[in-house]
């Protein structure tokens, strides 16, 4: 897979300086611009990010770069070998610590008492793509000539569902005690695909001009940077900053998505033990290390149980009470009472020849049955 980038960060036609700062591939961009192309086969930590500070006396100057540096070593420093739900955790952990620190150096200055920044964008990590989101900047994604913003907007407006509440009202941003982010795999939830474009922009752009006019850019090939442009001729109220990225996967990158395991039918080992030799047994397995041989085994001679033993209580001999429940439900234990009565009836037996056995175990069964049942009768 391949990355191509284009960001551009610009104060815009009313503001003096720029709050908004872009963060793409380790590079900190604030009135500047940069575009190149990452080859991501041996998956480089790859980061896109926007932040757009807010508060007065050059708060949101420094609460972006706060951020955004803070995040840097963050991604930089994160230790190998996690998945999904551990990257996202590390990330949930590492936003509480970064709000932490916004907050005490918003509180060691009164000029800065009200400084803040939204975050917004994507990176990767290992065979991940995520994407971050805290506040009202936005990530579109562009497939198939269709643009679709991605992220959700922290913001009163979307959360009413009313488009005539103002837009600048968040109630979520980095600088206040409640902050949260949005962790999302996009691996997992929205996977990339060859061709796809990510626009991801703070709110200089899209308050400035539609989501319609950003297609319409975009369809004819426009840039960053013609981006930018529509949104200063638009009056360019606000700091706009914008990050482009245009993913390319190879085909034989796609090909090598490993396909599920087939299911291996095994035959039943009952079937094979006749057309098993005792001396075959001598052979090679699948994996040609010889087998140890096992002389045959004789067969056992049938064990003689004796009938008292073999009396034992089964479903077809409950009560009516009893039936209809489940078939694992075991006996109780025997009653003394009805100890005694089985000895007393197996006194009462007479010596009888082997031809008669028969006829001892059913009448010690019958007694047996009946003193069950009117035990389970009893419940």
């Amino acid at each position: 897979m391949k990355i191509k980038y284009d960001a551009v960060s610009h104060t815009g036609s009313v503001r003096t300086n720029n709050e908004d700062m872009a963060l793409v591939f380790g590079a900190f961009l604030r009135d500047d611009a940069q575009r190149s192309m990452v080859p991501m086969r041996q998956r480089p930590r790859f980061s896109a990010l926007v932040a757009d500070g807010m508060g007065g006396y050059g708060g949101g100057e420094i609460a972006s770069e706060m951020t955004l540096r803070s995040f840097d070593d963050f991604l930089t420093s994160l230790p190998a070998g996690l998945d999904a739900d551990g990257v996202r955790m590390a990330v949930k952990d590492w936003f509480r610590r970064n709000n932490a620190a916004v907050m005490a150096r918003a509180a060691s200055d009164p000029e800065l008492a009200r400084m803040g920044t939204t975050l917004t964008g994507i990176f990767t990590y290992g065979p991940y793509e995520f994407m971050v989101n805290t506040g009202d900047s936005r990530v579109y994604r562009r497939r198939y000539d269709v643009l679709r913003q991605i992220s959700t907007d922290h913001s009163e407006r979307e959360r009413l569902g009313d488009m005539s509440v103002a837009s600048n009202l968040i109630y979520n941003a980095i600088g206040i005690p409640d902050a949260f982010v949005d962790v999302t795999c996009l691996t997992d939830e929205l996977p990339m695909i060859d061709g796809d474009t990510y626009l991801i922009c703070s709110d200089g752009l899209s308050d400035m001009i539609s989501d319609d006019e950003i297609e319409a850019i975009l369809a004819s090939g426009g840039n960053a940077r013609a981006l930018v442009d529509a949104a200063i001729a638009a009056g360019g109220r606000d700091n706009c900053t914008v990050v482009l990225l245009q993913v390319s996967i190879p085909a034989e990158e796609e090909a090598t998505v490993p396909e599920p395991e087939k299911k291996i039918e095994v035959e039943p080992v009952e079937e094979r033990i006749p057309e098993i030799d005792a001396g075959a047994l001598r052979d090679v397995d699948d994996s040609g290390i010889p087998l140890p041989h096992v002389d045959a085994v004789p067969p056992a001679p049938p064990v003689q149980v004796p009938v008292e033993a073999a009396i034992g209580f089964s479903i077809d001999d409950r009560g009516d009470d009893e039936a209809g429940k489940d078939n694992d439900v075991l006996p109780p234990p025997v009653p003394e009472e009805l100890k005694e009565s089985r000895a007393a009836a197996e006194e009462t037996l007479t010596p009888c020849a082997d031809d008669s056995i028969q006829s001892r175990a059913k009448t010690a069964g019958n007694l047996l049955k009946e003193a069950f049942g009117v035990m389970f009768r009893k419940k």
